[in-house]
Formats: structure tokens, C-alpha cells, sequence
């Protein structure tokens, strides 16, 4: 807890705790997920999500260049929602979304990029 915790360790060392991650009603989707059909993903009702980690080759050996998000429910898939709020928009984690919403929510540091972004989070 006092490695990445509340006293001034959050931004230190291997921490980070702003980092960088998809929220879809943070990013101005507040539609796409929620209890009941008004919503695109349902989650009062089961579904799988699915996570694919995306190489600059295509390879299981490469550098991590995207983190995506689908969603499977009653036999239908869902692709991750935009992220209206940044300008560039986007569904996925990749570096220049993740700098662009550093940005946009006008955080005092970058933490995921001082540690190296994606390349370093995939090894």
C-alpha cells in the first residue's frame, strides 16, 4: 500500500496511478454499458470480454502496439466504444490515445509514458 499508495508514492518508482485506460463513459460514451436495454452491453445479462493484445508484427515475439476490447453477448459482438471526448477519438489502448487522454483530462504527469508506453508494458 505505501509502495503505490496514499503517501506521495503514486507517481514514483514502477507506480503509476493515472496510467492509461478505456472508461467508455469517461471517454463520453454513456450509453454503451450499463443495467437494462437502454444500454448497447447489458450488464444485467451475461457476456464475455474479450482482450487482444496487438503487436507491431502480428507476432506473439513483437512490440506491443494496441490493447482491444470486444464484448459478446446473446450471440452478438460488440467493438469497444469511441472515445468521443479526445479529438483523435479511438476504441483501443495505443500510445497516442493514451498520451492524447493524458491531455485531455489535464493530468499533471505521464506516468505510462515516463515508463514507456506500450512497447515496455508488453515485455
Amino acid at each position: 500500500k505505501e509502495q503505490c499508495g496514499d503517501r506521495g508514492e503514486g507517481f514514483t518508482g514502477y507506480c503509476d496511478k493515472d496510467g492509461c485506460g478505456f472508461s467508455s463513459y469517461r471517454m463520453g460514451d454513456k450509453q454503451f454499458w450499463g443495467p437494462g436495454q437502454d444500454f448497447a452491453v447489458d450488464t444485467s445479462k451475461p457476456m464475455t470480454i474479450i482482450t487482444q493484445f496487438v503487436t507491431h508484427d502480428n507476432t506473439d515475439d513483437g512490440d506491443l502496439v494496441d490493447i482491444r476490447r470486444l464484448y459478446l453477448q446473446d450471440g452478438k459482438l460488440f467493438k469497444n466504444s469511441q472515445a468521443s471526448v479526445l479529438e483523435g477519438g479511438g476504441d483501443s489502448l495505443t500510445d497516442s490515445m493514451c498520451n492524447e487522454q493524458n491531455k485531455a483530462f489535464n493530468q499533471t504527469s505521464n506516468g505510462y509514458k515516463d515508463a514507456g508506453g506500450m512497447k515496455t508494458m508488453g515485455e
